[in-house]
């Protein structure tokens, strides 16, 4: 189990539709050497703009000491447990 994601997710507030499809809050960047463009830039244009960038990887990649959060093992295994911790955190 990932202990703390409750104190680094930040629950969100409610805000209008339009404004909340307009921002990008979280942006999960998962299983990708993050060097393809134009793919890539999407994780550029995300951290400019204000989103917190969640990396789930093997390894340490390129863009790691970009990301706000790194964790290294399986996709399959952490994703599932991040998005479990997030529900609870906005609940």
């Amino acid at each position: 189990m990932l202990y703390g994601l409750v104190n680094i997710f930040p629950k969100i507030s409610l805000m209008p539709l339009k404004k909340f499809r307009d921002i990008v809050i979280f942006f999960f960047i998962v299983g990708t050497s993050a060097v393809v463009y134009p793919a890539a830039s999407l994780i550029f244009t995300a951290k400019q703009n204000g989103a917190y960038l969640a990396e789930i990887n093997i390894e340490e990649t390129e863009i790691s000491g970009l990301a706000d959060i790194s964790f290294f093992g399986a996709s399959g295994k952490i994703l599932p447990e991040i998005l479990d911790e997030m529900k609870t955190a906005l609940l």
